[in-house]
């Protein structure tokens, strides 16, 4: 089972990308949580719901890894999640981080935020904080050792350049085996 992380600041696509990469790679797309609890819960939101979303997704994550699936892309993480809590909280539970580093992704897709913004009632971060939360997301990346590619470009581009990455990763796969 291979696990792909679409991952970035607000606004650049990932559920659209995950979904398209799923559809390209026979994989499942596993949609982001927090969007669907904000949305169900209204827009403010404090620390323990917070603690209430990375929880689903930890439990969802280890149904998901109990199933017989060849691809799974996630619309964006628990690496979102730790970065939602340091930035709005300034503290990060420490499950989190244990979390993140027992079940780290195969691959990370930092999606660019050179896409148009769009606004929406679940987003915060427009403006200046998506250059500051992309290269927040680079850094944790980084930090954990994690194998991520960055993809940018507009419309077609876009896509086609996260499928040749998802595309270089399997093939490496393969050549290692």
């Amino acid at each position: 089972m291979y696990r792909i992380v679409v991952t970035g600041p607000e606004s650049v696509g990932k559920s659209t990308m995950a979904k398209y990469l799923a559809d390209c790679f026979d994989g499942v797309d596993i949609p982001e949580y927090a969007r669907t609890y904000v949305e169900d819960h209204g827009y403010s939101y404090s620390y323990d719901d917070v603690v209430a979303i990375a929880i689903h997704q930890i439990e969802q994550d280890q149904a998901i890894l109990n199933q017989d699936l060849n691809m799974i892309f996630y619309d964006s993480w628990m690496i979102i999640t730790k970065i939602w809590f340091d930035e709005v909280f300034q503290q990060v539970p420490e499950f989190v981080h244990q979390h993140i580093e027992a079940y780290s992704a195969d691959l990370y897709l930092l999606l660019d935020y050179d896409l148009p913004w769009e606004d929406d009632p679940a987003r915060e971060n427009g403006g200046d904080r998506r250059a500051y939360l992309y290269k927040r997301y680079k850094s944790e990346l980084e930090s954990y050792g994690c194998h991520y590619v960055e993809i940018s470009g507009i419309g077609e581009e876009r896509f086609a350049n996260a499928k040749g990455a998802v595309e270089k990763f399997l093939y490496c796969r393969r050549e290692n085996k």
